[in-house]
C-alpha cells in the first residue's frame, strides 16, 4: 500500500487522483501527435481553459500512473459511464509518449481494476479498442503481458472510428471479476519477475507492453502526423497567448483570413483573448522550428459545416518569416491532418485581394503540377457563411489533394 496516495503499489508503480497541478502536464500529453488522434480528443485541440474544465467541474474519476521511485507520471486513467446498479463501469487508459513500449501504464490499470473490484462493488470493467490497436488484448501478439485471457469481446461497432483518411471498426471489451482474480496471481508474477529485472536494470528481451507508434505504423498511419524535417506543430499552451496577440495584431496578419473578422486583439487579455482565438475552432497549432523552437506561425481550422462537410482554414505568419519553407512545408502537412483526422471534403481559404500571406500560401499548396488551390471567385454576400464581405475565397478539396472522394 502507498501511504500517500491509499492506493497499492503494484510493480513500482502506483495510482493518485488527479489533481490541479497535473493539468498542464495532461494537456501535454493529449495534445501530444502520438496522442491527440487516438485519444479522446480525437484530433481537435480545446483551450488549455476549456481542458482544465474537464477535470476543476468536479470530476473525481480519473488517476494518474506514476512510477513509486522516482515520482514520474507514466499516464492517466479514468473511469466513465459508471452503473451503480448494474455494478459495471468503463476504463479509458493513455500512456505518455515517453512512456510507450514498457508496459508500465497497465500496472496503473491492475491497480485500478483491483480496487474497482474489491471496494466499489464493480463486476465488469469495459474497456475500447480500436480495430488497429486491437492487437495488444488479443493471443498470441509479441506482448509479454498477455491481456487476451482476461478480456472477452462484447461488441464490434462497425466503421465507428475516423483516422488517417479511413474509417475503422471499434471493438468493446470487458474483463469481469471473476477473470480477473482467476489470472491474478499469474500477472502479478509476470510484472513482479519484470520489476526485478527493471530494478537490476538488466534487459527484458521482449516488449510487454503498448506501443502507440509502432500499431499506426502497422496500420499505415504517420506516427507523428504534425511534423516535417524542418518544423513542428504543437498545440497552443497559456504561455503562448501573449505572443499570439502580438502575431494577430500586425498588419500583415490582421487584414487576412479569419483575423479581419476578430476584434482588436491588442484591446482584449485574459479569458476574454482565449474565447476569441477559440471562437469557431477546431483545431489550431504553433508552428516551430525544429532546430531552436521558435514560433514561426500559427494554423487554424474552424467554421465547420458538418452537413456539408467543409471547414475554413487560416495561417498568421510571423513578421519577417513570409516565403520560408519550413512554414509552407507545415501548411501542407497541416492540410493532411485535416484531410487524415477529421470527415472534411472541402477547405476553404480567404483573404483580401492582393494579401501577401495568401500569394505565399497558394505558391505553398500549389507547389506541385496539380493546382490544389481552386479559386472560388469573389464573394460579396457571406457565402459561404464565414467569408466576410468582400473577400475571396479559394478552396481544395478531399479529391483533389487526396486523389479520392471516398471517406
Amino acid at each position: 500500500m502507498n501511504d500517500m496516495t491509499g492506493f497499492d503499489c503494484f510493480g513500482g508503480v502506483s495510482i493518485r487522483p488527479v489533481i490541479e497541478q497535473d493539468i498542464p502536464w495532461l494537456y501535454e500529453m493529449e495534445t501530444h501527435p502520438a496522442i491527440l488522434q487516438r485519444f479522446r480528443l480525437n484530433g481537435v485541440t480545446p483551450s488549455p481553459r476549456m481542458y482544465a474544465e474537464f477535470y476543476t467541474r468536479g470530476s473525481s474519476t480519473a488517476y494518474i500512473a506514476f512510477n513509486v521511485d522516482s515520482g514520474q507520471r507514466i499516464g492517466m486513467i479514468y473511469t466513465f459511464g459508471t452503473d451503480a446498479n448494474e455494478r459495471r463501469t468503463s476504463v479509458g487508459v493513455v500512456a505518455h509518449p515517453e512512456m510507450h513500449g514498457v508496459g508500465r501504464i497497465y500496472r496503473g490499470l491492475y491497480i485500478l481494476a483491483d480496487y474497482l473490484f474489491n471496494h466499489l462493488n464493480i463486476d465488469r470493467i469495459f474497456i475500447q479498442a480500436a480495430e488497429f490497436n486491437i492487437t495488444q488484448y488479443s493471443a498470441g501478439n509479441d506482448r509479454r503481458l498477455d491481456l487476451s485471457k482476461l478480456f472477452e469481446a462484447h461488441a464490434v461497432l462497425r466503421e465507428d472510428t475516423y483516422m488517417g483518411g479511413r474509417w475503422w471498426d471499434k471493438y468493446v471489451l470487458s474483463v469481469s471479476k471473476g477473470a480477473f482474480f482467476a489470472h491474478q496471481s499469474t500477472l502479478r508474477s509476470q510484472v513482479e519477475l519484470d520489476y526485478e529485472s527493471e530494478k537490476d536494470r538488466r534487459p527484458i528481451l521482449e516488449r510487454h507492453g503498448s506501443s502507440a507508434a509502432t500499431t499506426l505504423e502497422r496500420a499505415g498511419m504517420d506516427a507523428n502526423p504534425l511534423e516535417t524535417p524542418h518544423a513542428r506543430m504543437r498545440a497552443v499552451k497559456d504561455t503562448d497567448l501573449h505572443w499570439i496577440s502580438h502575431l494577430f495584431s500586425t498588419p500583415q496578419n490582421r487584414g487576412s483570413m479569419r483575423l479581419a473578422m476578430l476584434p482588436p486583439i491588442a484591446e482584449v487579455s485574459g479569458e476574454l483573448l482565449e474565447g476569441i482565438l477559440w471562437e469557431n475552432i477546431l483545431c489550431q497549432f504553433v508552428v516551430e522550428d525544429r532546430a531552436n523552437e521558435i514560433p514561426l506561425a500559427l494554423v487554424s481550422a474552424s467554421n465547420v459545416v458538418w452537413n456539408n462537410l467543409y471547414l475554413s482554414a487560416s495561417v498568421a505568419i510571423v513578421h519577417g518569416m513570409l516565403g520560408d519553407e519550413a512554414i509552407a512545408a507545415a501548411v501542407r502537412k497541416f492540410i493532411d491532418y485535416i484531410f487524415a483526422t477529421f470527415c472534411i471534403r472541402k477547405i476553404y481559404l480567404q483573404a483580401r485581394e492582393g494579401d501577401d500571406t495568401f500569394e505565399f500560401l497558394k505558391a505553398s499548396i500549389n507547389g506541385g503540377i496539380v493546382p490544389y488551390l481552386r479559386d472560388e471567385g469573389g464573394w460579396s454576400s457571406g457565402w459561404p457563411p464565414f467569408a466576410g464581405s468582400g473577400t475571396r475565397v479559394s478552396s481544395i478539396s478531399r479529391s483533389d489533394w487526396c486523389g479520392s472522394a471516398e471517406m
